[in-house]
């Protein structure tokens, strides 16, 4: 697990922007939409798809006391899933005119771009 944790670890804080997404989630589908609506720059890591990703969640888990996905993170920061968590959650941050700033600092999205 220290192997799962360091890479995670590196993943969240060397990206602008990463998710942590299940293919056939339907709130992993929302949140993707609307970050790529913005035209955020993000990595989506699909934990079904990954060889370690159960490991991966349950690591996920521990760091953020989320089960849930999507798992979005934002200049290091856990931002929330879909809904809710982290900061409020990628909807609600976006309703709410501060996923814009959120994603402006962590430099994946340029401050030029609108919404």
């Amino acid at each position: 697990m220290q192997a799962i944790r360091a890479k995670l670890d590196a993943q969240i804080q060397r990206k602008p922007c990463v998710m942590y997404s299940l293919t056939t989630c339907p709130f992993c589908a929302k949140a993707k939409a609307q970050l790529s609506g913005m035209g955020t720059v993000y990595t989506i890591v699909e934990l079904d798809e990954e060889e370690e990703g159960m490991a991966m969640k349950a690591e996920l888990a521990e760091i953020t006391g989320q089960t849930s996905v999507p798992q979005v993170f934002a200049g290091g920061q856990f931002i929330g899933g879909c809904n809710d968590g982290g900061m409020g959650g990628v909807l609600p941050l976006a309703q709410s005119g501060k996923l814009q700033e959120i994603l402006i600092k962590a430099g994946a999205l340029s401050a030029t771009q609108r919404i």
